[in-house]
């Protein structure tokens, strides 16, 4: 990644991270110190507080940003596009903001994923992928277990352009919102699902 946060060696969270105004390009796999392959343009890893806004963000080979257990952040008014993953991921977030961002992602990529997020705030975003928007509770637990751990998140006056032509469902939980979304380009809408 071009920006990497992590938590200090104790395991507690970074607080207060200001991400803003950068221009990051071309980010192609670099081996990271875990093993793994990391190519998002910004990565965050037990983040509290932190905002990322204002940024230019292309043709990474993974996420344009990947939040993992990041809590009451804001990604906002960020241009993220032609990255080869989803453009925003945001797995197990607590209590955060997603808005105003124009985010176009590849044609097999959704360009925002939400998964095992709870009381996160997506708002009027401008989104273009396979599948605008993807929420899930978390992966590889029982639904109803899942839910209790995630949900509440709301999906609002976003603009949702499908690439592929139709909006796919959202699967999420039962407490999740969805309401004045717009569909553009699309062939057909199906009833977005979010329970």
């Amino acid at each position: 990644p071009a920006v990497v946060v992590i938590p200090d060696l104790a395991g507690r969270p970074t607080v207060r991270v200001a991400i803003i105004g950068n221009r990051i390009r071309d980010v192609s796999p670099a081996r990271s110190s875990r093993g793994g392959w990391d190519t998002a343009g910004i990565k965050m890893i037990l983040a509290e507080d932190a905002r990322v806004e204002g940024n230019d963000i292309r043709d990474t080979q993974g996420a344009g940003v990947f939040c993992v257990h990041c809590r009451s952040g804001r990604i906002g008014e960020n241009r993220i596009v032609a990255n080869s993953g989803a453009g925003v991921i945001a797995l197990r977030t607590r209590a955060s903001v997603i808005a105003e961002n124009a985010i176009e992602t590849a044609e097999t990529a959704p360009a925002l994923r939400l998964v095992g997020a709870h009381a996160t705030v997506v708002s009027r975003n401008s989104l273009t992928g396979a599948t605008p928007v993807e929420i899930r509770p978390d992966d590889g637990a029982p639904e109803a277990e899942a839910c209790r751990a995630a949900g509440y998140n709301a999906l609002e006056d976003n603009l949702l352009v499908p690439s592929a032509g139709r909006v796919s469902s959202l699967v999420g939980c039962a407490s999740d919102l969805e309401r004045g979304n717009r569909v553009v380009g699309a062939g057909e809408r199906d009833r977005l699902v979010l329970g």
